[in-house]
């Protein structure tokens, strides 16, 4: 059967002609090129084709690991070379041969995997290449445990020190990304053995990750909240002074409720736990802040899952939030449409998501809190407060934008023991509970009423 490989073609055949092993689908634009079902839960695509008269056959890669554009523009790839007397499994058992280095898999094999996955690749990519730099020209299949292990000591050693650009929460990030790279390789078969399998739990400090997962104590984010404030005063008093130290062109910002973009974004970021990817790439479009027929919400598709859930997720805005943003909106002169976020405060070019670095170690610094502190750490008080509130943790899902409870339940469970315990005793009362019941029956006077019921 021969059909335009889609994504949608592809989930269509998969109870019909690629239900079985063996089952194969051949696509209609590349001649050669089709998906087969190889596994009970393994798809790959393939490229059959003839050099020097001998047929053979090649495989490209997984379902859904690439997609089938992506898959296609590879297969076009190949059957070019062959234009030029270049057999592509030549080339690929030479590779395997010699060893693809680690820089080779990344810029290559990785770096094509990566494109159909993150939004930020790129920048993956280059995490890896700056920092993995002992190794990158090392065979893949030659990294050690051994070099990570001094890789994570290096790394730990230069945190210690304090090191800038080498935090924990860093080191972590950049762990996890070559690990990633590895785990891609093992599962495709690139590699016969991943070293990060033998790697110990815990094998490098990790306080800073787990206390970027926790939350602020009350009176924290009071002293947050008031460092917000007093943040947006600080602007608006460099301002005037500025005006009064000869730049009277710059706009007065003291007339103004709200002396930029901080304080809203600090306050969406807090009540409503939203990445700050979302927070800079959001609309006025996504955003209803009129209450008479609807409460006022966000409705956004959120970034990390675009490419999953096509579906806008609905947020609603608190109160307390809900004021500033109005401020914010009316500031803006009402817009309809637009970044809310922007550079000039146009709407036309959104703010980078660096944006609140500086003002983050100010707030940190005022508010007296951790310095190793990550902004992503009020995403997490927002949904562990909401735990240990025994919120129901559906509800607690579709307010930080996930699909299901597994990740609420697999990080934050055990902020809620006294669900637990509440039911235990629940069960334990039931039986004396009963008998009291039975007593109390038993001593309620007659009643001849009941007899006329």
């Amino acid at each position: 059967m021969k059909i335009k490989l889609t994504m949608t073609s592809i989930k269509k055949e998969l109870e019909a002609s690629l239900r079985e092993k063996g089952g194969t689908l051949y696509d209609n634009e590349v001649r050669g090129f089709h998906i087969k079902r190889v596994g009970e839960n393994v798809l790959s695509y393939r490229l059959n084709y003839t050099f020097n008269g001998n047929r053979k056959n090649i495989t490209i890669g997984r379902y859904p690991t690439i997609t089938p554009v992506q898959a296609r523009n590879k297969a076009v790839e190949l059957t070019v070379g062959l234009l030029a007397d270049i057999d592509p499994l030549e080339v690929k058992k030479e590779r395997n041969t010699q060893g693809i280095t680690l820089i080779e898999y990344l810029k290559q094999d990785y770096a094509y995997y990566l494109d159909s996955r993150a939004k930020s690749s790129k920048q993956y990519i280059r995490e890896i290449e700056i920092h993995f730099g002992d190794i990158l020209d090392r065979p893949l299949d030659e990294v050690t445990k051994s070099d990570l292990i001094k890789w994570v000591n290096t790394n730990s050693r230069l945190a210690n020190e304090e090191v800038k650009g080498y935090s924990q929460y860093s080191i972590t990030h950049r762990y996890n990304a070559l690990k990633s790279l590895f785990k891609h390789a093992m599962r495709e078969g690139d590699i016969t053995a991943n070293p990060f399998d033998r790697m110990p739990p815990m094998s490098f400090k990790t306080a800073g990750t787990i206390k970027n997962r926790g939350y602020l104590s009350l009176d924290d984010q009071r002293a947050f909240l008031e460092a917000v404030d007093a943040y947006d005063q600080k602007l608006k008093d460099q301002r005037t002074n500025s005006r009064y130290h000869g730049k009277p062109y710059l706009p007065d910002l003291a007339s103004l409720r709200l002396a930029s973009h901080h304080k809203p974004m600090y306050l969406i970021l807090y009540y409503m736990g939203m990445r700050i990817g979302d927070v800079v790439s959001l609309r006025w479009e996504h955003v209803n802040l009129n209450t008479t027929f609807t409460t006022a919400h966000i409705s956004k598709v959120l970034n990390k899952t675009s490419r999953k859930v096509k579906e806008p997720y609905r947020l609603p805005i608190p109160n307390k939030l809900l004021s500033v943003l109005r401020d914010w909106h009316y500031q803006l002169g009402t817009p309809q449409t637009g970044f809310v976020f922007s550079v000039d405060n146009k709407g036309d070019k959104p703010l980078d998501r660096r944006t609140l670095k500086r003002s983050w170690v100010w707030i940190k610094e005022r508010a007296n809190l951790d310095s190793e502190l990550v902004m992503y750490t009020l995403r997490h008080n927002f949904i562990s407060w909401l735990v240990m509130s025994n919120i129901n943790l559906s509800v607690i899902a579709k307010l930080s934008g996930h699909a299901d409870t597994k990740m609420i339940e697999k990080h934050y469970s055990h902020l809620a023991p006294s669900t637990v315990n509440i039911a235990s005793d629940a069960f334990g009362n039931l039986l004396a509970d009963h008998q009291e019941q039975e007593q109390e029956q038993e001593q309620e006077p007659f009643n001849i009423a009941h007899l006329k019921q």
